[in-house]
C-alpha cells in the first residue's frame, strides 16, 4: 500500500464521516445531500391576510372557509391561542365538535384569559356527553368569577360563561356566535383583550 492511496482513504473515511450526519439530518437515503430550505411546492400563506378571510368568512357564517383559511394561519403559528378559539368556532358550525374541542383545548392551553375559549370547550364538552369534564370547565369558570369579583379584565366574559356552561350541561347548548362579532376584533390599544 502506498503512502499516497493511505491518504485518499483517510480524506475518503472523513469526508463520509462529516457527511453522513447532515444526510441523515436530512431523512436520509436518497441521492443528495437534502436542503434546509422549505419546500418550494409548498403552499405560503400570508397569516395577516388569512386571518382577516378566516373572519369575514367566519361572521358570514361560510365555516368551511373560516375553517380553511384558520387552518392555514394554524399551519404557520399552531401555537396562537386566537387562531385555535376561532377555528374551534368555525368547526362548530361545520358540526365537528371532536374537532372543535381539540381547538379550544389548545386555546386554553395557550391563553389561560381567553375565557370564550373555555365558554366554548365547556359547551362543546357538553354536547359531546362529557359532562364531568364540562363540569370541571364550570367550577374552573365559576372560581375565576369569583375571584374577579367583577375587577378584572375578563368580567364581562366570565359573566356570560357561567350561564352558557351550566346551560349547555343542563341540556340547552348555546355554543354561538354572538350577535355582536365584536369579542373577535382585536385592538392595537389593548391588544386582543378589550380592557375594561
Amino acid at each position: 500500500m502506498t503512502k499516497g492511496s493511505s491518504l485518499a482513504r483517510l480524506l475518503f473515511s472523513g469526508v463520509c464521516f462529516v457527511a453522513a450526519p447532515a444526510a441523515m439530518a436530512n431523512g436520509g437515503g436518497g441521492t443528495t445531500m437534502g436542503s434546509s430550505f422549505p419546500s418550494e411546492s409548498a403552499p405560503r400563506y400570508d397569516v395577516n391576510i388569512e386571518f382577516a378571510a378566516g373572519m369575514e368568512a367566519l361572521k358570514a357564517g361560510r365555516y368551511e372557509d373560516a375553517d380553511r383559511a384558520f387552518g392555514h394561519v394554524l399551519s404557520i403559528n399552531p401555537r396562537d391561542a386566537n387562531s385555535n378559539y376561532l377555528n374551534g368556532m368555525a368547526e362548530v358550525g361545520l358540526g365537528k365538535l371532536k374537532d372543535a374541542r381539540r381547538h379550544f383545548e389548545k386555546a386554553v392551553k395557550y391563553d389561560a384569559d381567553l375565557i370564550l375559549a373555555q365558554k366554548e370547550l365547556g359547551v362543546t364538552l357538553a354536547k359531546l356527553g362529557d359532562a364531568k369534564k364540562a363540569g370541571a370547565v364550570l367550577e374552573q369558570l365559576k372560581a375565576r368569577a369569583t375571584a374577579c369579583a367583577d375587577a378584572c379584565p375578563q368580567a364581562a366574559d366570565l359573566r356570560a360563561a357561567v350561564p352558557a356552561v351550566e346551560a349547555a350541561i343542563g341540556g340547552q347548548p348555546t355554543s354561538q356566535l354572538p350577535a355582536d362579532s365584536q369579542f373577535l376584533i382585536a385592538s392595537a390599544k389593548s391588544g386582543d383583550r378589550e380592557q375594561a
